[in-house]
Protein backbone atom coordinates (compact mmCIF):
# COMPACT_ATOMS: atom_id res chain seq x y z
CA UNK A 1 0.00 0.00 0.00
CA UNK A 2 1.51 3.19 -1.17
CA UNK A 3 2.49 5.86 1.77
CA UNK A 4 2.18 9.36 2.77
CA UNK A 5 3.43 12.01 -0.07
CA UNK A 6 6.14 13.86 1.65
CA UNK A 7 6.65 17.11 -0.05
CA UNK A 8 9.27 19.90 1.40
CA UNK A 9 8.54 23.60 0.97
CA UNK A 10 10.85 25.02 -1.88
CA UNK A 11 11.23 21.60 -3.62
CA UNK A 12 11.00 22.18 -7.82
CA UNK A 13 9.34 19.47 -10.45
CA UNK A 14 10.51 18.91 -13.36
CA UNK A 15 9.81 21.09 -16.65
CA UNK A 16 6.13 19.80 -17.11
CA UNK A 17 3.68 19.65 -19.98
CA UNK A 18 0.60 22.21 -18.82
CA UNK A 19 -1.88 19.85 -20.56
CA UNK A 20 -0.58 16.90 -18.98
CA UNK A 21 -1.23 18.24 -15.44
CA UNK A 22 -4.33 19.79 -16.31
CA UNK A 23 -5.26 16.69 -17.60
CA UNK A 24 -3.66 14.50 -14.64
CA UNK A 25 -5.78 16.68 -12.20
CA UNK A 26 -9.18 16.24 -14.46
CA UNK A 27 -8.28 11.95 -14.48
CA UNK A 28 -8.64 12.32 -10.65
CA UNK A 29 -11.71 14.02 -10.43
CA UNK A 30 -13.56 11.75 -13.10
CA UNK A 31 -12.20 8.77 -11.24
CA UNK A 32 -13.44 10.06 -8.21
CA UNK A 33 -16.80 10.98 -9.95
CA UNK A 34 -17.32 7.41 -11.01
CA UNK A 35 -16.36 6.34 -7.28
CA UNK A 36 -19.05 8.49 -6.25
CA UNK A 37 -21.94 6.92 -8.44
CA UNK A 38 -20.77 3.46 -7.75
CA UNK A 39 -21.24 4.07 -4.28
CA UNK A 40 -24.81 5.55 -4.71
CA UNK A 41 -25.39 3.12 -6.82
CA UNK A 42 -24.59 0.11 -4.54
CA UNK A 43 -26.11 1.52 -0.93
CA UNK A 44 -29.51 2.18 -3.32
CA UNK A 45 -28.92 6.56 -2.73
CA UNK A 46 -30.36 9.13 -5.46
CA UNK A 47 -28.06 9.59 -7.94
CA UNK A 48 -29.68 13.38 -7.59
CA UNK A 49 -27.93 15.38 -4.93
CA UNK A 50 -30.40 18.39 -5.00
CA UNK A 51 -28.12 20.40 -7.64
CA UNK A 52 -29.34 17.45 -10.57
CA UNK A 53 -28.15 14.53 -11.40
CA UNK A 54 -24.34 13.15 -10.41
CA UNK A 55 -22.95 12.31 -13.95
CA UNK A 56 -19.63 10.65 -15.30
CA UNK A 57 -17.46 13.71 -16.35
CA UNK A 58 -17.67 14.40 -20.24
CA UNK A 59 -13.95 13.39 -21.91
CA UNK A 60 -11.07 15.89 -21.02
CA UNK A 61 -10.48 18.82 -23.57
CA UNK A 62 -7.39 20.50 -23.24
CA UNK A 63 -7.75 24.00 -24.47
CA UNK A 64 -5.92 24.85 -27.28
CA UNK A 65 -4.10 28.05 -26.11
CA UNK A 66 -1.61 26.18 -23.82
CA UNK A 67 -0.32 23.53 -26.11
CA UNK A 68 3.41 24.13 -25.87
CA UNK A 69 3.67 25.34 -22.72
CA UNK A 70 5.98 24.47 -20.00
CA UNK A 71 6.41 24.87 -16.26
CA UNK A 72 8.55 23.64 -13.03
CA UNK A 73 6.45 24.40 -9.95
CA UNK A 74 7.61 24.92 -6.51
CA UNK A 75 6.63 23.13 -3.27
CA UNK A 76 4.21 25.53 -1.08
CA UNK A 77 3.53 24.87 2.61
CA UNK A 78 0.51 23.77 3.27
CA UNK A 79 -0.55 26.91 5.28
CA UNK A 80 0.88 28.78 2.32
CA UNK A 81 -1.25 26.87 -0.20
CA UNK A 82 -4.67 26.83 2.15
CA UNK A 83 -4.44 30.98 2.33
CA UNK A 84 -3.44 31.18 -1.70
CA UNK A 85 -6.60 28.68 -2.10
CA UNK A 86 -8.98 30.78 0.43
CA UNK A 87 -7.79 34.01 -1.35
CA UNK A 88 -8.71 32.94 -4.77
CA UNK A 89 -11.96 31.29 -3.33
CA UNK A 90 -13.32 35.01 -1.50
CA UNK A 91 -12.62 36.30 -4.63
CA UNK A 92 -14.37 34.10 -6.85
CA UNK A 93 -17.40 33.97 -4.43
CA UNK A 94 -17.29 38.29 -4.12
CA UNK A 95 -17.73 38.31 -8.15
CA UNK A 96 -20.27 35.34 -8.08
CA UNK A 97 -21.97 38.08 -5.76
CA UNK A 98 -21.29 41.38 -7.70
CA UNK A 99 -23.91 39.83 -10.12
CA UNK A 100 -25.04 42.66 -12.43
CA UNK A 101 -23.11 45.53 -10.71
CA UNK A 102 -20.37 46.37 -13.19
CA UNK A 103 -18.04 48.22 -10.80
CA UNK A 104 -18.54 45.37 -8.41
CA UNK A 105 -17.58 43.03 -11.35
CA UNK A 106 -14.54 44.38 -12.39
CA UNK A 107 -13.43 44.77 -8.64
CA UNK A 108 -14.18 41.50 -7.67
CA UNK A 109 -12.41 40.29 -11.27
CA UNK A 110 -9.30 42.20 -10.81
CA UNK A 111 -8.71 40.50 -6.98
CA UNK A 112 -9.32 37.09 -8.60
CA UNK A 113 -6.59 37.66 -11.12
CA UNK A 114 -4.23 39.39 -8.49
CA UNK A 115 -4.94 35.76 -6.36
CA UNK A 116 -3.96 33.92 -9.47
CA UNK A 117 -1.02 35.67 -9.58
CA UNK A 118 0.35 35.84 -6.32
CA UNK A 119 -0.20 31.87 -6.58
CA UNK A 120 1.99 32.20 -9.71
CA UNK A 121 4.59 33.97 -7.62
CA UNK A 122 4.70 31.94 -5.07
CA UNK A 123 4.46 28.36 -6.58
CA UNK A 124 5.35 28.54 -10.72
CA UNK A 125 9.74 28.67 -10.88
CA UNK A 126 9.77 28.51 -14.95
CA UNK A 127 7.34 29.02 -17.68
CA UNK A 128 8.11 28.21 -21.63
CA UNK A 129 6.33 28.86 -24.40
CA UNK A 130 7.11 26.94 -27.16
CA UNK A 131 9.04 28.87 -29.82
CA UNK A 132 8.67 32.21 -28.20
CA UNK A 133 9.81 32.60 -24.60
CA UNK A 134 11.02 31.31 -21.43
CA UNK A 135 10.27 33.31 -18.58
CA UNK A 136 12.99 33.16 -15.73
CA UNK A 137 12.00 32.82 -11.75
CA UNK A 138 12.91 36.43 -11.85
CA UNK A 139 10.63 37.39 -14.73
CA UNK A 140 7.83 35.52 -13.26
CA UNK A 141 7.18 38.08 -10.11
CA UNK A 142 6.98 41.17 -12.76
CA UNK A 143 3.79 42.88 -13.37
CA UNK A 144 4.72 43.29 -16.91
CA UNK A 145 5.57 39.53 -17.79
CA UNK A 146 2.29 38.25 -15.88
CA UNK A 147 0.13 40.98 -17.94
CA UNK A 148 1.90 38.93 -21.02
CA UNK A 149 0.85 36.08 -19.76
CA UNK A 150 -2.51 37.31 -18.54
CA UNK A 151 -3.38 38.66 -22.08
CA UNK A 152 -2.30 35.36 -23.26
CA UNK A 153 -5.51 33.49 -21.51
CA UNK A 154 -2.22 31.94 -19.49
CA UNK A 155 -3.11 33.17 -16.00
CA UNK A 156 -5.41 30.60 -14.71
CA UNK A 157 -4.05 27.73 -16.11
CA UNK A 158 -0.43 28.10 -15.06
CA UNK A 159 -1.88 28.70 -11.54
CA UNK A 160 -4.80 25.95 -11.78
CA UNK A 161 -1.26 24.04 -12.48
CA UNK A 162 0.57 25.35 -10.07
CA UNK A 163 -2.02 24.11 -7.34
CA UNK A 164 -2.57 20.06 -9.51
CA UNK A 165 1.14 19.81 -9.25
CA UNK A 166 1.29 19.95 -5.38
CA UNK A 167 -0.44 16.75 -5.31
CA UNK A 168 1.57 14.72 -7.75
CA UNK A 169 3.32 11.86 -7.61
CA UNK A 170 7.09 12.31 -6.40
CA UNK A 171 8.71 10.03 -8.73
CA UNK A 172 7.16 11.26 -11.29
CA UNK A 173 6.51 14.96 -11.25
CA UNK A 174 9.05 16.31 -8.54
CA UNK A 175 12.94 16.81 -7.83
CA UNK A 176 14.88 17.83 -4.77
CA UNK A 177 16.38 21.05 -4.24
CA UNK A 178 15.31 24.81 -4.19
CA UNK A 179 14.30 27.06 -7.29
CA UNK A 180 16.30 27.50 -10.06
CA UNK A 181 18.27 30.33 -10.49
CA UNK A 182 16.82 33.50 -12.39
CA UNK A 183 18.55 32.71 -15.22
CA UNK A 184 17.48 29.75 -17.65
CA UNK A 185 19.09 27.82 -20.39
CA UNK A 186 16.62 25.30 -20.60
CA UNK A 187 15.46 26.77 -24.02
CA UNK A 188 16.44 28.60 -26.51
CA UNK A 189 13.17 30.95 -26.70
CA UNK A 190 14.13 34.52 -26.05
CA UNK A 191 12.98 35.86 -22.57
CA UNK A 192 10.45 38.33 -22.41
CA UNK A 193 10.94 42.01 -23.25
CA UNK A 194 10.55 44.90 -20.89
CA UNK A 195 6.43 46.09 -21.75
CA UNK A 196 4.34 48.32 -20.83
CA UNK A 197 0.87 47.70 -18.66
CA UNK A 198 -0.84 45.25 -21.23
CA UNK A 199 -2.87 43.42 -18.26
CA UNK A 200 -6.89 42.72 -19.20
CA UNK A 201 -9.04 39.80 -17.49
CA UNK A 202 -9.82 37.92 -20.68
CA UNK A 203 -11.81 34.77 -21.20
CA UNK A 204 -10.51 31.13 -21.83
CA UNK A 205 -12.61 27.91 -21.86
CA UNK A 206 -10.88 25.84 -19.42
CA UNK A 207 -12.28 22.30 -18.19
CA UNK A 208 -15.28 22.63 -15.88
CA UNK A 209 -14.31 22.28 -12.41
CA UNK A 210 -14.76 24.22 -8.55
CA UNK A 211 -14.43 27.99 -8.08
CA UNK A 212 -10.97 27.81 -5.97
CA UNK A 213 -7.85 26.74 -7.80
CA UNK A 214 -7.79 23.48 -6.25
CA UNK A 215 -10.79 21.89 -6.48
CA UNK A 216 -11.94 23.40 -9.44
CA UNK A 217 -15.69 23.59 -11.29
CA UNK A 218 -15.14 27.15 -13.70
CA UNK A 219 -12.24 29.12 -12.91
CA UNK A 220 -13.06 32.34 -13.37
CA UNK A 221 -15.46 34.33 -15.47
CA UNK A 222 -14.55 31.97 -18.84
CA UNK A 223 -11.14 31.88 -17.39
CA UNK A 224 -7.15 33.41 -18.06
Amino acid sequence: MPGPLLLYPGEVSHLLDLVDVLAEQYAGRAAARLAEIAKRKASGAPLDDGDGAIEPLPAYESPPHIAGVRAAFVVLSERRRRTLLGQESSAWAAMVAAKDDADAIVAATDRLFDARRSFIRESVAEVHVEGQAAFTPAELQRDDVLDVLERAHLVTALAAGAAAAQDLPRGKVWRSGPPPASTSTASTAASAPPIGDQGAAVTVALPPTSSALGTSRTLAPGGT
